[in-house]
């Protein structure tokens, strides 16, 4: 009787997983760019038979293929436009689905938490932090749920009932997805190489890290010439970004995550109470605390009640406290060019779900955990609409960019064009033209002769000076301005005399240039 509760509790789990990641992604689905750069990739990846390459195809300032590894988007080059639409709904709600799958098939087969299978099944899928409406996972095209699976698996040949053994035959599944950890996500790279620290400093637990140095290995030996040059340019990126860029892209938007709590969002909602409100649902410390209620539970439970008696549960507190960890070190100032430290959270909620609903049920009583489940439900409920508007908000601004492809079509015609916008996201907004494009796409590269720090007034804003010189230098024949940025260009020079106004609106200025 017991197992046909926690199978019934499981595939409902699925189905609220399911439904719920299909609304949401439905929403969001083609809003903002990042869906524009996996399809531009992708046609690249196609032009070029298929192969991986270690510059960027179709940039007119040479950029090294880093920070986004390209196994996703070698395998949508093998798709048409409507297959990869579809993979762009039904990815994210899969990938999803799968992880609750594998976290139910491993909690079952260990007879010391098998009673809770189906429970944290659906703790897992009631995590509000998995439908954060601000969440890249959620707009379709995006590695990180597939990075979300893979570590998960990671983790459960850790935690699992068959534990990683030093025997080879058992060796070989975990370096495998350690492998495609490598070839998929960078983010997960990130949080595996971390976690492998952590686990072997903190808990003499060097598993993990065994399985990182061979996943490298593989990833070399598999993929020599394009894995060397993606790493190598991929830490010169990270050392950029941490020196360069992270003032820039990050904390210009966000002083700083824990002022956020005492001053700068007070300050923002009294100024404006839904732009405030939204500013705060981005601050990480909220995002965990109010939309991860499981992740927070598990953590007492090691500092609280000095850990769990059953020793079964053991390694999932110690896999739990370790991304904790990794989050807490993220927040501060210096280290937010790490990423945004609630997705080292998000990528161990599977792990901490099984730990928060394991204290929940056994030490709490099944009425405390269901008002949880509740909340989350409530909190789940909350962002779907969010999202919907969300969506609404960004289709519209989407809807003034969306003739001035055909602008730029009917006038040139068969005639080869080079584009550049004085905003990335709109460079990046046209990527699935099959045009040629001048953008700044890595944080070591330089950009009109400048950093790309210097290039940058505040992302996505690209400053004159640098703009200009790039559209000389590259002999740029087709531009967008946004006007909230500057809606004049080559002002008081010979090369004004080379501009030819296509259209314009309150929003931007489209030229062509003659040369």
């Amino acid at each position: 009787m017991e197992m046909n509760v926690q199978v019934v509790l499981f595939l409902i789990a699925v189905c609220i997983c399911f439904l719920l990641s299909y609304v949401q992604t439905h929403q969001l689905a083609g809003c903002g760019t990042d869906h524009k750069v996996h399809r531009f990739l992708a046609n690249v990846i196609r032009e070029n038979r298929h192969r991986l390459f270690v510059k960027v195809p179709r940039l007119l300032n040479e950029a090294p293929c880093t920070t986004g590894p390209l196994f996703l988007d070698w395998i949508l080059s093998f798709l048409n436009e409507s297959q990869i639409e579809m993979i762009a709904q039904f990815l994210n709600p899969l990938i999803n689905s799968a992880v609750i799958a594998a976290i139910f098939i491993t909690v079952r087969r260990s007879p010391q938490i098998a009673p809770i299978a189906g429970w944290a099944s659906l703790g897992l899928a009631l995590t509000p932090q998995f439908y954060h409406a601000y969440s890249a996972r959620n707009y379709g095209l995006s590695a990180r749920p597939i990075g979300v699976l893979l570590f998960t698996l990671i983790c459960i040949n850790l935690v699992g009932p068959a534990e990683l053994s030093w025997k080879w035959p058992h060796l070989v599944v975990p370096l495998m997805i350690g492998y495609l950890i490598w070839g998929f996500s960078t983010f997960t790279q990130q949080i595996f190489t971390f976690m492998s620290l952590i686990m072997g400093l903190l808990f003499k637990d060097w598993r993990m890290a065994f399985i990182w140095l061979g996943s490298v290995m593989v990833f070399i030996a598999v993929n020599p010439k394009y894995s060397v040059y993606y790493l190598k340019y991929t830490l010169l990126s990270i050392k950029t970004y941490a020196t360069d860029l992270a003032a820039v892209f990050i904390n210009k938007q966000r002083y700083s995550i824990w002022r956020d709590l005492v001053y700068d969002i007070w300050q923002r909602i009294f100024k404006n109470r839904k732009s405030g409100l939204m500013y705060a649902y981005g601050n990480a410390v909220l995002i965990v605390t109010l939309l991860n209620p499981l992740m927070l539970i598990a953590v007492s439970s090691w500092f609280i009640m000095r850990s769990s008696s059953n020793p079964a549960i053991g390694g999932w507190e110690k896999l739990t406290l370790s991304g904790f960890g990794i989050f807490m070190m993220t927040t501060f100032r210096m280290t937010r060019f790490l990423g945004e430290p609630e997705r080292y959270v998000e990528i161990i909620s599977p792990v901490a779900a099984v730990v928060g609903v394991y204290v929940l049920y056994y030490r709490f009583g099944m009425t405390v955990m269901l008002s949880l489940l509740g909340y989350c439900a409530c909190a789940d409920a909350a962002q779907i609409v969010l999202s919907g508007e969300l969506a609404r908000r960004l289709k519209k601004k989407d809807s003034g960019l969306a003739p001035i492809r055909e602008v730029i079509n009917v006038e040139f015609g068969p005639e080869p064009v080079r584009f550049c916008s004085n905003d990335e996201q709109v460079t990046k907004y046209f990527m699935t033209a099959p045009w040629e494009f001048a953008r700044i796409w890595s944080a070591e590269q330089s950009f009109g002769g400048v950093r790309a720090r210097e290039a940058f007034s505040e992302f996505p804003f690209i400053r004159q000076g640098p703009f200009e010189t790039v559209l000389r230098q590259y002999r740029i024949n087709a531009c967008v301005l946004v006007r909230d940025n500057f809606d004049e260009i080559f002002h008081g020079s010979d090369d004004a005399r080379r501009l030819k106004l296509l259209s314009e609106s309150d929003q931007y200025r489209v030229y062509r240039i003659h040369w």
